[in-house]
């Protein structure tokens, strides 16, 4: 009986520890499990551990970097600042100076206006003087035109008297008229032919209606070679009038243009010279002329 009790707790005692065992072993596997998963989560740890300490590296790099740069930063903004301190002191010098420069300068306009006020004055008076002076001399040209033209008119009726009463055929021209306006006309020319312009211009005078250009224009060459240029342009300009396309036309420019010289009107003999060797550039009048500038 003893035995059996004794068998029985032994039974009892295995059961237990069978229990208890298994107990040990369902607690040891869940263990394993638990060190597994701490193991796993250890190498993640350390994972991260190895990436966080990588991005710390990058950060200090990163931080060198920017400490590097905001040393030379520094360093320029004190450069600048440096700098402009300077610019500044000049800016300030160069400002004194302005106002000191805008100050002599208001000085001078003041002086120069004055003294501009003065001139113009001045020159007003001289130009009121001028003016009065030209009027004056202008009365007198006029008065000395008429002078000469009067002068004129009695050497020429002198002249022409004189060789009317020496040559019977042209103090029967003037007296009995008997000859018609052509035959006056030829006789005209044969004397302007033989250069005898005293009788040449008294008879041209007469048939001026016969042929207005080109009686105009020889008597305009008869006071061109008499020298009495005024007189000769205005016969050319009256030639013109009439006909501005002629055989003669080359001799009548030239002349014009020459008489404007002769009597200090360069700049319509410029236009004359211009217009005779453009319109007739191969005439021997355009080869003779001058080249004349305006002034």
């Amino acid at each position: 009986m003893r035995a059996f009790s004794v068998k029985r707790a032994f039974l009892f005692l295995l059961a237990g520890a069978t229990l208890l065992f298994g107990a040990v072993e369902n607690d040891v596997a869940l263990n394993r499990q638990k060190i597994s998963a701490l193991n796993s989560n250890l190498a993640e740890l350390q994972e991260s551990f190895e990436g966080v300490r990588s991005l710390m590296t990058s950060l200090n790099s990163q931080v060198k970097t920017l400490n590097a740069r905001m040393s030379e930063l520094e360093n320029s903004l004190k450069f600048t600042n440096k700098r402009l301190d300077s610019d500044l002191t000049k800016v300030v010098e160069t400002s004194k100076i302005l106002t000191k420069s805008v100050n002599v300068t208001d000085s001078n306009v003041a002086i120069m206006s004055k003294n501009i006020a003065e001139l113009r004055r001045g020159t007003n008076s001289a130009i009121n003087l001028q003016n009065r002076n030209i009027n004056i001399l202008g009365a007198q040209i006029n008065s000395l035109n008429a002078l000469v033209a009067s002068l004129n008119s009695t050497v020429q009726q002198a002249n022409v008297e004189r060789v009317l009463n020496a040559d019977p055929e042209f103090a029967a021209i003037d007296s009995a008229k008997i000859l018609s306006s052509a035959e006056v006309l030829r006789v005209a020319n044969e004397a302007f032919e033989a250069k005898n312009f005293i009788k040449a211009r008294e008879l041209y005078q007469k048939v001026v209606s016969e042929s207005p250009f080109f009686v105009n224009f020889r008597l305009g060459e008869v006071a061109f070679f008499n020298k009495e240029y005024l007189t000769a342009i205005s016969y050319y300009q009256k030639s013109l009038r009439e006909n501005a396309k002629s055989e003669f036309m080359p001799t009548l420019l030239y002349h014009t243009a020459v008489s404007f010289e002769k009597v200090g009107q360069t700049a319509d003999a410029y236009r004359f010279y211009t217009t005779l060797k453009t319109r007739f550039p191969e005439s021997v009048e355009a080869q003779n002329s001058p080249n004349l500038s305006v002034k």
